[in-house]
This record gives structure tokens, C-alpha cells and sequence, in this order.
């Protein structure tokens, strides 16, 4: 029964918790968790929890280091979908530097987290994580590593969709009224503030609404400068106007030409916002001829759309606290309340008749005073319905006004709105309507120090949350029937950072910051601001500041006062209408208060005055009269025109016309010029700083035409004739040059040569423009062209027109000619020079003398190559050598860098004696072999010795021979100076193989002391010998009367060294007369009973020094060990019977060291492999019916081959080495008489017996266990 009482129990549990655990689940909000990193030494993981209306997102951190060395830093940074850095909330010691949230100290821990509520919108985030690491060291700067992490990439934030909704959400409704049926003030919508103070910076997205990209014209200059990418109106060729295109598209529209006789507002714009098909604004500029070929039209249009693309969202904050009604604050009879209501039914009117494309416009807003209102703060959610627009009207109008001015709540609220509906890429702007400062704040719990924020100069970072609902005075309830005020008298304390506030302008100028920091525009509309009361603190300036703040400042702005920022002080009834007309502009036109600056350019003048008009079109509505744009003004030669406003297709067109100044000094014929400097359109100052190009068009003018003769003169005669050297071009190219400013440009280009007698003609624009012809290129050999004119006009052109000339570049040269010391000059029998060119032998100069100091002077060298050749040699003395005279140009190619023989100083020369003495050399070698020279063939295809000659203690080449075989390895060294000259004959390299040669002299001689037969040099061949040692199998025995014989051959080619060399009594082969090389050794004759040893690799090389051979045997040094190894022995065996009859049917063992072999059958038996050693032979088996042999037959084989066989009655026989190494016996059995067989020595029935005996005894003991166990048993 117990059992059954507990399962009713859990039975009963188990429905109670399905009835509850739905509403367990429902009365949290949902969250998830997620790890991101899991280490020892770094956690990170982030929450995310689906609150009614925002998301909100917790990122927790820890970290500790886990070495006492090392200290560590964190940096995060949070970015959404797009890339964009969230605003991150205030984190105790952390700051924000660079788009990342960074330690402000390295320590060994930490911990931490980073708490924000985003739009529903938001789905994925972003997250960077990084960590730095310094290491401490004694007396020393720490080391710092940035970003130990080995993370590439950026972690993902997921925000999952929840699967229910609340009853609240799914019950929830837009308020929707008309003015007809609503009694009383509306049930205002729920909505969770996210207070851009209730959070410190909330972390929300910044609003980034698309910029124009500036889509910069592009142009070329080539003759002038002109659009690279243009187009021309159809039949006028003088005018290059820059095409239209598209900003978010490379290049352009491609249109090249186009009537523009007849207006067309179709092409050539420029065009600028998110839809190529509906821009935001479109531009164009251009140019055409008129009937004067100096003056050209110019125009410029601009056409805006309605709203820019890709939409705006505005919520009004409108003032309904109780001064609205007051009668003391009405302007001319009418309440502020009244006329807010009307003025805001003419603009929301608008806003309709503009007609906005869907969803382009969604409007919202905040009624606002205080929670002592008691008919409420409605607020109306945001729409892109009209109806929805209209009932925000009638919110307004129909909820009574009541209570304080708690101004920063309605901006929060807004701020929520704008930030709830999405779309950070649309345009966010908030309206505010208040007739006075708030006195109302939240309860600021932490501040900052701003200069930018009014009054106190702080700005407040962090409020109570619990007090944003309903406020605060922050200060002491006033007595003696006083109220609060704007200025908090003694001051509002605050903890962070230990000082006071004084003024609630503080607290709504602190969310004001927020919510513009995020991207969002505030526009505010104040209404006869003044001191509500005597004993207010704040002057009547004071509180306009404090509300101007508030409001966003203007683009172009450039100072801090009301005008400077998007604020309105209505003061009378026709301000209402002009501010809010000023609000509808600012959110329906695409340029607002537009400002076009149009410089003229220098080369042109304004004719007449320009014109700014309306293009009126169907269907586009007309531009009211006061947004029509101002008339052109010109100032220092730029037009300007502003207060441009357009929406809806309207469009503008500025007109005027230019003359091109064709009679200016510097003016151009066929030059294009750019009509203006750089246009540009400023669409909405007051807003943005966008500032738009327009595209400037070219124009050129016609010019008169003159000729510029041009000649090439060339001064190159030598010997009388023209181009003597040959060394003009074929033909030159010249330039004509147009100066523009202090730069010259490239007009036309001509070639002269000889068939044009080099000369030719230029066409150029006359006028006051300044030419030059130039030649770019230097002919080579000729200095740079020479100019009769270096610049000139049409009237300062020589007669003679312009003349080239081209000099031939010349040089001189000298060198000094001296007798036999090369001190002394020749005096009357002077030797004569000629110079000649190399090329050709065309003649320089001939019959040159030197002067009394020996020097010989050559002049007017031109380029090239020359030789000095001496045509008379004064008597007793030998020709010189050539001279070689080189002539070039040096690096500016402005003068001849002229050498002689290489040297570029002065080159003396020596006439030298007549040469007679006769020096004949041989050259002899040693190396025959088998009576033949050259056996090896180690010679060299020749020999090159040189004769020197001994100047001090130095020897100085004089001459050198080659030697080779054709001549019998004979040459002489002729014409050689004898006297006491000393000399020697030398080889300049040593033959390899062979050793140092001899000489048949001492170490030198003179002509009287040389050998008579000549010069003989013996080169030896390098030889050296080898021993090898040949020894029996017992690697000691020399070889007897049988000995080894080999042979010597060269690898290479089979030559023979040696043939039949035999070992001697001891053993050793000596191997003589070993060239170098690589040679084999073969045994040509082995002893008989050996094996044929393996081929030894002899090899002999040079020493270092090559004056010896270096001889190895397989490598190693001689002398080299060699063994003969006995040959296998085979023992072949006989069974015959008494008779000499073969006998089958025996069987016969031979064991020995590592040997064990049974042969059977017969007769006849072979056992082989048998190396030296003891065997034992026994026969197993004998055949049926006879005796088997005696015992065993011990047989021995002896290192030396020799066999020795015990002796035994049955066995007879012999062996040793042979060829093969053989044994052979003959084994005899007799017959036995009958009965039973004795004993052999075979293994006979025994094995039986022990194999059954064995049988038996396991049997018997399996039985007997058997036996045991049963009786044991049956004792039990």
C-alpha cells in the first residue's frame, strides 16, 4: 500500500509542475548564454535578453595570469552588421580609444562586463577580442607583447528570435483617433524608455544616414584642359562640356553629343542618392557658341526631389505644460497652445500635399510636461500613415495642458521612438516645441566634465533609473507660495565625482548631447522665451542658451551663438508659420537653402548680367515666392547664388554668357580653355557639409595663321668637306613650342634631312602668343643646336626665319716621342706621324713633328677611333707600335673625353734599337713506354713558354711562344735586343702529369752566355710503382713453383702497364713506371686449386705540390695484401660388393664443421661444398644382405689442399688439388651368411622399442590416476 500511496504522490507532482511551469516560463524575459572563450587564463561570454521592446546584451569577461611575471590588458570592441562601433556604456577602468574598449592598466586579474540594450532591429553583433602581455623585469622597462590571442577573426553575437510573444505585445495596438470621436486625453502607448542617460551612453547604433559621394569631374590637358569624358552640342565644335552620370557608378554617361537648341532636361546631369532612376538632386553645366566666335552661353541646372532617399522619421516633442494656456503667456490674443496647434495642422498639411513616396516619411511624437499632468504625456508611435499624422494633431490639440516642463523624459522617449522603429540609415530628427526651460530633470548619479554642455559645464553620464519615470526638482520644496525653478538654488550634489550642479539645463543639455552623439538631428522651436518668475536664478539670455544648446548646430557654422544653431525664438504669431515652414523645408527638400558658387575663369569676362529662373513644368509643384532663389550676385569674378529650395521636381536654371579674351597677352589660339574654376553646389548648408561638383565645360576661339620657316645648319667641314666625317643624322626632328604661363607645350613636330635640303615650315595662331622651335634630341657628335632666336611672336620672327646650327664636338691630344732612354728628344732626324680613322683610314692629319721637347700635337679630333701610325722612323731604329687615339663624348655631351692608348695623361713613347738577337727553344719530353713516346698521351695540345727579361731584381715579360707538336715542340724567340740584357725562358704552366721541366741553363743568360743549341726544357712524365703481397687461403703461405701471374691495363682504354708479373719467394708484385691515371690488375694465371682473385683498382694521382704520384689499391696505400682462396673439394664415393659389382641400396653421412650431409640410393655418391678441414664418413644404411662398412673414415683436408684418408678395410681411395679439387673412394661390402643380422651401427628396431616402451608407461600412469581418483571418490 506504501508503494502505491508514493506513486499517487508522484503522479500528483508531476501534473502539478506541467500546470505551472508554462507560467513559470512566461514570467521571465528570455536569455541565452554562450561561450566564446573557455581558457584558464581568459573567459569570455556573452547573454542576450529579449526585453519587450529593445534587445539588451551582456558581454562577461575574466581573465587571470597564470605567471607571477606577467601582467595582462584587455581590449574589446563591439561593432553591428554594417561595421559601425556601438556607443559603449561607462567601464570602471576602462576606456575607449580608437573604436576599442581598453584597460586602463596591465594587472594579473580582472573581471568585468559590458551591459547594453540595442533596437529589436539589431539581430548580429560583432566582437573583437584582444589581450596584451608585459613582463616584469628588475630595473628595467617592462616588455610588451600586443595580442598573445591566436584569434584571426571576429566572434558573431546572435540574437535568437523568441518562439512566443507576451500577452502585452501580442495585445498591444497603435492609438488610432480621430478628432471627431475622441473625449478626454488619449491612453498613451506603453513604451520602455531606453533614456540615453538611464544606461551611461547606451551602446546604441549611431544613426548614419548616406552622404553624397562627391563624383568629381575628370579632365585632360593636352592642349589647354578640357573634360576627359565630354560631350559636344550637335554642329559646335568649340565647345567640350563634361558628361553626366550617376554617383554611386564609376565613369560616365557616355552621351558625346546633343541639340541643345531646344530645351531638353534629360541629359547630362549628374546625379546624386540612393536610386539612380529617383535621385535626390540632379546638376549640370555646359556651355554653347553663339554668334560671335569670342562669346559662348553658359548654364547651369540643379533639380531636387522630395524627401531624400532613404527616408526620414520625425518625432515632435511638443511642450503641453500649464504655461501654454497661461493668458500671461499669450501673443496677440492667442494662446502659445493655440497657435502651436495650428501652425503644426498647416505643416502636417504640407507634409500631405507633398505627397511623399511610401514609407519615404514616418512621423511620430511626445506630448509632454510633467507626471503631475493628470491627463497624461500621450505619446503617438511613429508612421507612415497621413491618418496617423492627422491624429498626432489631435493628440496634441485635445490633451489638456497641466503641470511642469520635464523636457529631458521627452527626449529620452523620442530618442526610444526613433531609435525603436529602425533603420539607422534613414534621417533622424526631432522637433521640439517648448515655451520655457524644464524644471523638471532625473536624478543624475555620475558626471563628467564637458565644456560643450550648458550650464555647468559637466555632462551627466549616468542618471537613477528608478527616478526617470517621474523626476525630480533636485531641489528643496520652495516656501512662501513660491515655485520650482530652472536654476536649482543650492545646488544638486552629486557623489561622482564630488561636486554639485545648479541648473536643469545641465541634465536635458546631457541627453540632448546623447541623442545628437548617436547621429540624430534635434530642430527646436522656442516660444517667447523670458523668467517665468522674479526670483528665477537664470537671466532671460541665460535660459535661450540653455535651449538653443539643446538644438543641433548648424553645418557652416562657425560660432556659438542662437544663429549658429537649428533654433527658432518665436516672439509673434508669424513666427509660428515661418519655423514651422522652416522645419517642413528642412525635411521635404533635398536642397535646402542651396548655395551655387561659380567662379569665372581667367582667360574669360561676364557679358552682360547672369539670371537664376524657375523651369516650370507639369505636374511639379511651383516654388513659393520667398523660396525662390536670390538673384546672382557677382563678387571679386564669381557668381554667386543662394536661398535654392527644391522639392518634387522643381528645378532652377542659372543663365549667363562669357566672352573669351582673345586679344589677352597670353591667350592661345586653338587652346582650350576651362569657362570657370571649380562649381560646386552646397545643397543643404545649414545640415551637412556635402559640397557637389558640377562638371566645367572648354571652349577655344579661332586665331590668324603665320609661317615660321625653319633651316639646319650644320658646322662639320674638314679637309674642305662637308660632312668630311660622316657623322650627321639622317634626319632631326624639330619642335614647335607654345608658351602657356612659364611652361612650354608641344604645338606640332617636323623632320629635316638632306632630301629637304634640311629645311622646312611651321603654320602657328598669331597674335601676342610666344613661340620657340627646339630640336629635342642632340645629334651625337655635335654640341647642343645653337638658336639664331630663342623665343619670338608673329612680329619678332627673324627675317631669315628660324636657323639651327649643329658644330661638330672637336678635341686635341699630345703625346711625347723620346730616343731609346725615354728622356731625350730627337733634334734633326725627326720621325713624321699620321692619323688615321680606324674605320675608314680617312686621313685627320699627316707629316705631324715633334717639337724640340718631343711632344706631337693633334687637333680638331672628332668622334671616333684613331691610330697614330709612325710613316718615318729615324735611322737605327725600330717603328714604334700604333698609337690608338679614342675620342668620346663625355656624360652632358657637351665636349670629348680623348685618350691615348687608354690614358688620358700625357703618353710618352720610346724609339728603340734595332733588334738582331735570335733565341731558339726546344721543348723535350720524357715519357716513352714500350718503346713509344707519348705512350699515355698526358701531353698537351701545346706549351706556351715566355722569354722575360730582368730589369732590377724584377722579371718583365718580353714576348711569348706557343710550342706545339706540328712543330716539333720547337719555336724562336726573334728580334730580340741582346747587349748585356738578362734573360730567362720560363713555362707558364706545368704539364700536368708530368713534373716541373728542366732547363739546359743555369737560372738565365745573356746573348753571349746562351746555349748554342738554344733553349732546350725537358718535361718528365710522373711515375711511381705499387707492391701488391699474394699469399695461400692462410693469407701467409707465398705461392710455391705454381705461382700467380697478372696484368696492369689502364680503365680508360685498355692500355697495357705490364704483363706476367709474378709474385717473388715472399710473395710480393711489384708494379714500376705507374703514370697517372686509373688503372686494373687482373691474375691472368691462377695456381691450380684456387679461385681467381678479384680485379684490384689501382689508382695514382698527383700530390699536392705535383711533384710525385700518390699510388692506392682499392684505395689504400701499397703494399696491398692479397689472399688466393683454395677451391671447393667434391668427395665422389663407389659402392661395389666383393665382386666389383655396383651395389644400390646404402646410404652415407659426411659430417664435418658446419657441415652434415646424407646421400642415399648408389652406387654412386657425391658430396660437395667441402672446404679444408676434418669430416667424418659413415655409412647409415647397408644394403639387405651384406656387411656394412667398418666404423667411421675420418678424411682431412689440409689448408695447403693436401687430403689424407684413414685407413679402413672396406675403403680404398685418394685426392688433392686439381682441376677440380677431388676425393674419390671406393667402399666394398661382402655378403653375410643367414640368420639374424648383427648390429651395424644403424638405429635397427631400438627406436621402436623406446617409442612403444614410452606408450605403455603413459598409459599405465593415466590408468592408475584414474583408478586413484575413482577410489577416492567412492571413500567420500
Amino acid at each position: 500500500m506504501k508503494k502505491k500511496h508514493l506513486l499517487m504522490l508522484v503522479v500528483l507532482l508531476f501534473s502539478f509542475i506541467t500546470e505551472t511551469l508554462p507560467s513559470l516560463v512566461t514570467a521571465y524575459a528570455e536569455t541565452t548564454k554562450t561561450e566564446l572563450i573557455d581558457e584558464k587564463f581568459l573567459k569570455v561570454s556573452y547573454e542576450y535578453e529579449s526585453l519587450e521592446d529593445t534587445n539588451r546584451w551582456r558581454i562577461t569577461f575574466s581573465r587571470q595570469s597564470e605567471e607571477s611575471d606577467k601582467e595582462q590588458r584587455l581590449k574589446l570592441k563591439v561593432t553591428n552588421e554594417k561595421g559601425k562601433v556601438i556607443t559603449y556604456p561607462a567601464i570602471k577602468n576602462m576606456d575607449e580609444k580608437d573604436e576599442w574598449l581598453i584597460e586602463k592598466n596591465y594587472s594579473a586579474s580582472m573581471e568585468g562586463q559590458l551591459v547594453f540594450e540595442l533596437p529589436k532591429s539589431t539581430k548580429k553583433l560583432n566582437l573583437d577580442v584582444q589581450l596584451d602581455e608585459q613582463t616584469l623585469s628588475n630595473g628595467k622597462d617592462a616588455k610588451i607583447q600586443e595580442n598573445i590571442l591566436d584569434i584571426k577573426e571576429s566572434f558573431v553575437l546572435k540574437a535568437q528570435d523568441t518562439k512566443e510573444e507576451t500577452k502585452t505585445s501580442e495585445s498591444k495596438a497603435a492609438v488610432k483617433t480621430s478628432s471627431e470621436d475622441f473625449i478626454g486625453p488619449p491612453e498613451p502607448e506603453e513604451v520602455v524608455p531606453v533614456p540615453a542617460t538611464a544606461v551611461p551612453n547606451n551602446g546604441l547604433l549611431r544613426m548614419d544616414p548616406p552622404k553624397y559621394t562627391n563624383k568629381a569631374p575628370v579632365y585632360t590637358s593636352n592642349n589647354g584642359t578640357y573634360p576627359t569624358c565630354y560631350w559636344t552640342p550637335t554642329g559646335q565644335s568649340n565647345v567640350r562640356n563634361h558628361q553626366g552620370g550617376y554617383e554611386k557608378e564609376s565613369g560616365w554617361d557616355g552621351v558625346t553629343s546633343w541639340d541643345v537648341s531646344s530645351d531638353d532636361y534629360t541629359k547630362s546631369y549628374i546625379k546624386y542618392g540612393v536610386e539612380k532612376t529617383k535621385p535626390n538632386i540632379s546638376l549640370r553645366k555646359y556651355a554653347s557658341e553663339t554668334s560671335k566666335d569670342d562669346e559662348f552661353n553658359v548654364r547651369l541646372n540643379v533639380r531636387g526631389s522630395t524627401i531624400p532617399k532613404p527616408g526620414v522619421d520625425v518625432c515632435f516633442v511638443l511642450d503641453n505644460s500649464a504655461s501654454m494656456i497661461q493668458t500671461e503667456g499669450y501673443i496677440g490674443g492667442i494662446s502659445r497652445k493655440t497657435l502651436s496647434v495650428n501652425s503644426l495642422q498647416k505643416l502636417i498639411d504640407k507634409f500631405k500635399a507633398a505627397n511623399p513616396e511610401t514609407d519615404s516619411l514616418r512621423i511620430g511624437g511626445v506630448i509632454f510636461s510633467a507626471k503631475n499632468n493628470n491627463y497624461g504625456n500621450p505619446i503617438v508611435p511613429m508612421s507612415s500613415n497621413e491618418s496617423n499624422w492627422q491624429n498626432l494633431v489631435n493628440t496634441y490639440k485635445n490633451t489638456p495642458s497641466d503641470g511642469d516642463t520635464y523636457t529631458q523624459k521627452a527626449l529620452m522617449d523620442a530618442q526610444t521612438m526613433l531609435n525603436n522603429v529602425g533603420g539607422t540609415d534613414r534621417r533622424k530628427v526631432i522637433f521640439l516645441l517648448t515655451d520655457g526651460a524644464p524644471n523638471m530633470s532625473a536624478v543624475p548619479i555620475a558626471l563628467k566634465n564637458d565644456t560643450n554642455i550648458y550650464y555647468d559645464g559637466v555632462r551627466i553620464t549616468q542618471n537613477d533609473g528608478n527616478s526617470i519615470a517621474g523626476g525630480s526638482y533636485l531641489q528643496a520644496a520652495p516656501t512662501g507660495g513660491k515655485s520650482y525653478t530652472v536654476k536649482i538654488p543650492e545646488g544638486y550634489y552629486i557623489a561622482q565625482p564630488n561636486r554639485c550642479i545648479y541648473s536643469h539645463l545641465t541634465p536635458v543639455n546631457s541627453t540632448a548631447a546623447d541623442i545628437k552623439d548617436q547621429g540624430m538631428e534635434i530642430n527646436s522651436i522656442a516660444i517667447n522665451i523670458k523668467k517665468n518668475f522674479t526670483y528665477e536664478g537664470h537671466s532671460d539670455a541665460e535660459l535661450i542658451r540653455g535651449l538653443y544648446k539643446i538644438a543641433s548646430k548648424k553645418s557652416n557654422a562657425t560660432g556659438d551663438i542662437q544663429n549658429d544653431y537649428q533654433f527658432y525664438h518665436a516672439k509673434t504669431t508669424g513666427d509660428f508659420d515661418i519655423s514651422f515652414d522652416d522645419w517642413f523645408n528642412s525635411v521635404i527638400q533635398t536642397v535646402d537653402k542651396g548655395v551655387i558658387e561659380d567662379p569665372i575663369g581667367d582667360m574669360f569676362e561676364l557679358v552682360g548680367k547672369p539670371t537664376v529662373k524657375e523651369i516650370k513644368k507639369s505636374g511639379v509643384p511651383a516654388i513659393e515666392t520667398s523660396k525662390l532663389p536670390n538673384d546672382p550676385v557677382v563678387t571679386n569674378n564669381t557668381i554667386k547664388v543662394d536661398n535654392i529650395n527644391l522639392y518634387g521636381q522643381q528645378e532652377v536654371q542659372l543663365d549667363y554668357k562669357l566672352r573669351l579674351k582673345t586679344d589677352a597677352v597670353n591667350y592661345e589660339g586653338d587652346t582650350w580653355y576651362q569657362t570657370n574654376g571649380r562649381t560646386t553646389l552646397t545643397p543643404t548648408p545649414e545640415r551637412t557639409t556635402d559640397k557637389l561638383d558640377f562638371g566645367v565645360p572648354s571652349v577655344k576661339g579661332k586665331a590668324n595663321k603665320f609661317e615660321i620657316p625653319v633651316e639646319k645648319k650644320w658646322s662639320d667641314s674638314h679637309m674642305n668637306t662637308e660632312n668630311y666625317w660622316g657623322l650627321r643624322a639622317n634626319s632631326v626632328r624639330v619642335v614647335l613650342q607654345r608658351k602657356s604661363g612659364s611652361s612650354w607645350v608641344d604645338v606640332e613636330t617636323k623632320t629635316l634631312n638632306a632630301a629637304n635640303n634640311w629645311k622646312t615650315s611651321f603654320s602657328a595662331d598669331g597674335g601676342s602668343t610666344i613661340y620657340r622651335v627646339v630640336e629635342p634630341s642632340r645629334t651625337t657628335g655635335y654640341a647642343k643646336p645653337d638658336s639664331n632666336v630663342n623665343e619670338f611672336t608673329a612680329k619678332t620672327l627673324p627675317s631669315k626665319g628660324v636657323q639651327i646650327t649643329n658644330k661638330l664636338l672637336k678635341g686635341a691630344t699630345v703625346f711625347c716621342k723620346y730616343m731609346e732612354d725615354g728622356k731625350t728628344p730627337f733634334t734633326s732626324d725627326l720621325p713624321r706621324f699620321t692619323i688615321r680613322r680606324k674605320s675608314d683610314g680617312k686621313v685627320l692629319v699627316s707629316n705631324l713633328e715633334p717639337n724640340a721637347r718631343g711632344q706631337v700635337l693633334i687637333t680638331d679630333i672628332p668622334l671616333g677611333d684613331f691610330v697614330i701610325d709612325e710613316t718615318y722612323v729615324p735611322q737605327g731604329y725600330d717603328k714604334m707600335t700604333d698609337i690608338d687615339v679614342k675620342a668620346v663624348e663625355n656624360s652632358a655631351g657637351t665636349d670629348l673625353n680623348i685618350t691615348v692608348n687608354g690614358k688620358t695623361s700625357l703618353h710618352e713613347v720610346t724609339n728603340k734599337r734595332t733588334k738582331d738577337l735570335e733565341i731558339p727553344v726546344e721543348k723535350v719530353w720524357s715519357d716513352s713506354h714500350r718503346g713509344t713516346e707519348n705512350y699515355w698521351g698526358l701531353r698537351t695540345n701545346y706549351v706556351r713558354v715566355t722569354l722575360q727579361k730582368r730589369t732590377g731584381s724584377t722579371w718583365e715579360d718580353v714576348e711569348s711562344l706557343t710550342l706545339t707538336p706540328i712543330d716539333n715542340w720547337k719555336g724562336v724567340f726573334q728580334n730580340v735586343e741582346g747587349g748585356n740584357t738578362v734573360y730567362r725562358v720560363v713555362e707558364e704552366a706545368r704539364t700536368i702529369g708530368y713534373a716541373k721541366p728542366t732547363y739546359n741553363y743555369g737560372t738565365s743568360f745573356t746573348a753571349a752566355t746562351k746555349p748554342k743549341e738554344g733553349i732546350k726544357l725537358t718535361n718528365k712524365l710522373l711515375t711511381g710503382k705499387a707492391v701488391i703481397c699474394k699469399y695461400m687461403d692462410d693469407g701467409k703461405t707465398p705461392f710455391g713453383k705454381d705461382k700467380p701471374k697478372f696484368t696492369v691495363t689502364r680503365r680508360s682504354d685498355g692500355k697495357v702497364l705490364a704483363t706476367d708479373l709474378e709474385p717473388d719467394n715472399n710473395g710480393q708484385v711489384t708494379i714500376e713506371n705507374i703514370p697517372m691515371g686509373d688503372f686494373v690488375i687482373e691474375e691472368s694465371y691462377v695456381p691450380a686449386g684456387y679461385e681467381k682473385m678479384t680485379n684490384i683498382e689501382l689508382k695514382a694521382v698527383e700530390n699536392a705540390a705535383g711533384t710525385a704520384l700518390n699510388i692506392t689499391l682499392n684505395g689504400k696505400a701499397s703494399p696491398y695484401k692479397v689472399t688466393n682462396k683454395l677451391a671447393d673439394f667434391k668427395l665422389k664415393i663407389k659402392k661395389v660388393d666383393q665382386d666389383g659389382n655396383e651395389l644400390r641400396g646404402a646410404s652415407f653421412r659426411l659430417i664435418g664443421t658446419s657441415y652434415d650431409q646424407t646421400e642415399t640410393g648408389g652406387p654412386y655418391f657425391e658430396f660437395t661444398g667441402l672446404r679444408p678441414g676434418e669430416y667424418s664418413l659413415s655409412e647409415t644404411v647397408v644394403p639387405n644382405g651384406y656387411q656394412g662398412m667398418s666404423g667411421t673414415v675420418r678424411i682431412s683436408i689440409s689448408r695447403e689442399g693436401v687430403v689424407s684418408i684413414q685407413s679402413n678395410p672396406n675403403v680404398s681411395g685418394s685426392g688433392g688439388v686439381g682441376n677440380p679439387n677431388l676425393i674419390q673412394l671406393t667402399v666394398t661390402n661382402r655378403k653375410r651368411g643367414a640368420g639374424p643380422l648383427p648390429s651395424t651401427g644403424g638405429s635397427g628396431t631400438a627406436m621402436f622399442f623406446k617409442v612403444a616402451l614410452g606408450v605403455i608407461s603413459t598409459a599405465g600412469g593415466l590408468l592408475g590416476s584414474l583408478y586413484w581418483l575413482h577410489t577416492k571418490r567412492r571413500g567420500s
